[in-house]
């Protein structure tokens, strides 16, 4: 009787594992937080969306005085198109940055959702369509 104990749970628990991490390709939806990482495609209704990674760019102002921005950048992937969007905080005003997909507009928020005021992690994002 105990074998049979443990054996369930032990099958309980690959099940459990095995259905939590079938998440090859995970699914995003509209105005909710998602967690995204580098290279890992999150599939939403209209688009696959796939975090590239970042790049910095300095700019110089007229007054002399220099920025670094940070961007990050995701691909942007459907069965018609590919592009991509790349989120900055620019000068320090987090904002969600508007794009244009196929035809639908959108935006994408990181670091704080406006909508909800709610801080985001370093590894969630938020899209919304208009």
């Amino acid at each position: 009787m105990t074998k049979l104990i443990l054996l369930s749970i032990i099958v309980s628990l690959v099940l459990i594992y095995a259905t939590g991490c079938n998440s090859s390709n995970p699914t995003g939806d509209y105005n909710k937080v998602v967690t995204f990482s580098q290279n890992k495609p999150i599939k939403f209704p209209d688009f696959e969306l796939t975090f590239t990674g970042e790049h910095k760019e300095t700019s110089t102002f007229p007054n002399g005085n220099t920025f670094t921005f940070t961007y990050y950048v995701f691909k942007l992937k459907n069965n018609n198109k590919a592009d991509s969007v790349a989120w900055t905080s620019g000068t320090g005003v987090i904002g969600p940055i508007h794009f244009e997909f196929s035809g639908s507009k959108y935006s994408i928020e990181l670091k704080y959702w406006e909508k909800e005021k709610k801080k985001l992690d370093e590894d969630e994002l938020v899209i919304t369509k208009f």
